[in-house]
């Protein structure tokens, strides 16, 4: 799974990095993914999509 963040439409609410704070943090004023993310194990997996959905503005795309 590969986690990509559209930075045009992020709005920096932080709802991500508070749903999957292994994942996500902010750079500035938008998230990013973190460098070291471990997005093996599948509960990690079911975080991430929660986070996808969950995005206001839709910046979140998974790519499987």
């Amino acid at each position: 799974m590969k986690v990509l963040i559209d930075k045009k439409k992020c709005i920096g609410c932080m709802l991500c990095t508070e749903l999957v704070e292994g994942v996500f943090e902010m750079d500035d004023d938008k998230s990013r993914v973190k460098e070291d993310a471990k997005i093996n194990e599948a509960s990690i997996r079911s975080q991430v999509r929660i986070a996808a959905k969950s995005c206001p503005t839709g910046a979140i795309k998974i790519i499987a």
